[in-house]
């Protein structure tokens, strides 16, 4: 049995809504991304030749170097190459999406996985009024987690060169740690358009798996406390 089956087999044989058996879940499943994700990289040299049409287009200088315009060619990149048998994609654009992919059996639970890529610290995760709609879309168990591959710029020979993973689950800070950027695209000022800010580093060490909560108390805050939460720390 592979490490995707003896996945199913996990959440078929437990109840997700009991916190150790939350928790196991959500230990496997991180093991499981980070190794899909691992693997992908490590089948292209832990690299990506960034050319169109043998044309170099991350050159010193080059405005495609920003970290917003490759995250969105690295979700394409790691997509494009998950296995369909295991894990699904929305439907639509991602941009207005709450995850990249998730696993592709939710009968019971839902385990959603975020992208990104980092150059740099990149604190940002989703913006607060998507998160809460897919949160309220069901009662089902929900683990979130934000994988991110960290990678530098070769600009003297165009290549992206992997740098290494970091993952975390927003369920094992968002009832402690509430914060957003002042993203906005409307012109009055909505607190529910910014980001979730993921901790700091350093507070960030207090924070794992251990630390999530029983997912009825997870579904409980994202449907009553969060939109008045991110509100008021916007307004403080």
């Amino acid at each position: 049995m592979n490490d995707y089956e003896s996945l199913k087999n996990l959440i078929s044989n437990s109840n997700p809504n009991d916190l150790t058996n939350y928790r196991i879940i959500a230990t496997n499943f991180q093991k499981l991304v980070n190794k899909t994700i691992k693997d992908i990289w490590e089948k292209h040299d832990n690299q990506i030749s960034m050319n169109l049409n043998d044309v170099p287009i991350c050159l010193e200088n080059s405005a495609v170097n920003s970290s917003t315009a490759f995250g969105y060619l690295y979700e394409e990149f790691i997509a494009q190459q998950l296995n369909p048998k295991y894990f699904v994609t929305p439907k639509g654009s991602t941009t207005n999406s709450a995850y990249d992919f998730k696993f592709i059996d939710d009968t019971k639970i839902e385990l959603l996985v975020n992208l990104k890529a980092e150059k740099k610290n990149n604190p940002g995760i989703c913006a607060a009024n998507i998160l809460i709609n897919h949160y309220r879309q069901n009662s089902k168990p929900k683990l979130y987690l934000i994988f991110k591959s960290k990678y530098s710029i070769d600009t003297n020979n165009s290549n992206i060169l992997f740098q290494g993973t970091e993952s975390f689950y927003l369920e094992s800070f968002i009832m402690s740690h509430i914060k957003s950027d002042s993203r906005n695209w409307s012109k009055e000022f909505k607190p529910l358009s910014g980001r979730i800010q993921a901790p700091t580093k350093t507070k960030m060490k207090k924070f794992s798996i251990q630390t999530i909560p029983e997912p009825e108390k997870i579904l409980n805050y994202m449907n009553y406390n969060f939109a008045e939460e991110i509100t008021k720390s916007k307004n403080q």
